[in-house]
């Protein structure tokens, strides 16, 4: 399995239907339903459920899908990483929930962006257990959290609502 062909598969399934697909990739529509099958043989599961005008994902597809998505994020983040050069750039995926400790974090993060314009944030908000699943596939980098998670787990730093520096 390569990334093309999980490229392939996510335009099949956001598309809905195998021929916009294929041509919104560029590709024949026999081409594509091969790749497709290919794949799902490769998995040894069936991943859409196939009719006259469309494609619906089974359950297997809906978390292949899932998986699919975190794997381009990881290649892209990836790639960003490594054309950045030596200049510190590039793009630190923090997670949190929408909480008042939240504004000091950002006001944090406008200092670090003055002193390195080229490093961006990308905010994800969720549920704690979903921040640290994020965390543990490495989709994100960092993260305010409140309790309870697992503080032997993940290296943490109390932040109080007052502080200033």
């Amino acid at each position: 399995m390569d990334m093309r062909v999980i490229h392939y598969f996510l335009a099949a399934a956001r598309e809905g239907n195998i021929t916009k697909a294929a041509k919104r990739l560029h590709m024949t529509q026999p081409t594509l339903s091969r790749q497709l099958a290919e794949l799902e043989s490769e998995l040894g599961a069936r991943l859409f459920e196939r009719s006259s005008r469309r494609i619906t994902l089974t359950s297997e597809g809906i978390l292949f899908r899932r998986r699919a998505e975190e794997m381009e994020e990881l290649l892209a983040k990836t790639k960003e990483e490594i054309s950045s050069g030596e200049e510190l750039a590039g793009t630190v995926a923090v997670g949190g929930g929408e909480l008042l400790v939240t504004s000091v974090f950002v006001s944090l993060i406008r200092k670090f962006q003055k002193e390195h314009p080229h490093v961006f944030f990308d905010y994800q908000t969720g549920v704690t257990d979903r921040v640290t699943e994020r965390m543990d596939m490495g989709l994100i980098d960092a993260a305010v959290l409140v309790r309870p998670f697992d503080s032997v787990k993940y290296d943490s730093v109390p932040m109080l609502a007052g502080a200033s520096s």
